[in-house]
Order: C-alpha cells, then sequence, then structure tokens
C-alpha cells in the first residue's frame, strides 16, 4: 500500500527501517479496528516521540548545535544581504533611467522572491551542516534549533506588542507560524539521513 511506504517513510526518518516498518507493522493490526485517522495520529506522534527522545537524550548537545546553526546562518544570511544591497544599490543606480522606472514593481517582485529563494538555500545548508554533526540524530538539532528561534522571534514579538491579553495570544499564535519557515532546514537534514541510509 502506498500510504503504507509513506507512513513507513516519515519513521524511517527519526529511526531505523526495520523499526519503522515493524512499528508500522504493529499499528496495521489496529486500523481495522480504530479506523485510518487513529493511524495516521499515531504515525505522526510516534515520529514526535522519538525525535523528542534524541533532543532529550542529550539535550546540552543539541542546544549547542542549535545555537551553533542559529549562529551560521545568521551570518550566511548577513552575507548574502550585503551582496543584494549591493545588487540593489546597482540597480537603484540603472533605475534612474526613464525605460526601467517603469519595471520597478516587477523588479521589487523578483528581488522578494529571489532573496527568499536565498535564504530558503541557506537554511537547506545549515540542515545539512546539522545533520553532519549529528549522526542516527539528524532531525533532533533541527528541532533544538527551530526552539531557539522560536523562543526568540517570541520574546522579541512580545517586546513590540500592543498590552492585552487578545494581543498577546495573536503574537503568539503569529509566531509559531514561523516554524514553516523553517521546512528547508529539516529538508537538509532529511537529505543527509537519506544519504546515510543508502
Amino acid at each position: 500500500m502506498r500510504s503504507t511506504r509513506v507512513a513507513e517513510w516519515i519513521l524511517a526518518q527519526v529511526t531505523s527501517r526495520e523499526r519503522a516498518a515493524a512499528v508500522i507493522g504493529d499499528l496495521l493490526e489496529k486500523v481495522p479496528a480504530r479506523g485510518q485517522l487513529w493511524f495516521w495520529w499515531s504515525v505522526v506522534t510516534t515520529a514526535v516521540a522519538l525525535v523528542w527522545r534524541d533532543v532529550s537524550t542529550n539535550p546540552m548537545r543539541m542546544l549547542r548545535l542549535g545555537f551553533a546553526a542559529f549562529f551560521l546562518q545568521f551570518v550566511l544570511l548577513l552575507l548574502v544581504l550585503a551582496v543584494a544591497f549591493v545588487a540593489f544599490v546597482v540597480i537603484g543606480v540603472l533605475a534612474h533611467r526613464p525605460q526601467l522606472m517603469a519595471s520597478w514593481t516587477h523588479f521589487s517582485t523578483a528581488m522578494f522572491v529571489t532573496v527568499w529563494c536565498v535564504v530558503a538555500v541557506v537554511q537547506f545548508s545549515v540542515g545539512r551542516w546539522l545533520a553532519r554533526h549529528s549522526p542516527e540524530h539528524e532531525l533532533a538539532p533541527c528541532v533544538a534549533y527551530s526552539i531557539i528561534g522560536l523562543t526568540f522571534s517570541l520574546a522579541v514579538s512580545l517586546s513590540f506588542a500592543q498590552p492585552g491579553v487578545l494581543q498577546t495570544i495573536r503574537t503568539i499564535v503569529s509566531t509559531a507560524g514561523f516554524v514553516v519557515w523553517d521546512l528547508p532546514i529539516y529538508a537538509g537534514a532529511v537529505s543527509v539521513r537519506r544519504k546515510r541510509a543508502a
């Protein structure tokens, strides 16, 4: 079954293929009584539990790797932003020509998309770096990185938030959405794990 292969792939990212197959086999036995929704919920919660076990087994090492990755990404992004700033200034000088002024909106959109893609590549590289420094536990330092980033973003957002309970809740929920930006980091770690498993 295709869904079984997907479930095994998900668990194989956080444990051995043999153990993933065994867990999926055990879960499949209970599907007739409990249903597909229960099956997928169990797959996700098992994967989360296994990653969290990896983080909690050696939390200080994972936090060190998370902080190192946070710093590495910051340095790489500063370099990217410096290059983007120089490009922006050069194109801004060229934009004073009338024929280029009309396409300024298109340029700014293209610049935004380009910067976003470069940030994703930087994050992917940071994820690969994290995975290489944590064999057999490739996703655990990524989780530590996400926790550090989320805590930092939440602290900054709450310090500038308007007072009030509703505004605080809104700020927390919107900050939690930033975890989606960490997906390239996890993709980088998964790519390293896949190479090691091959």
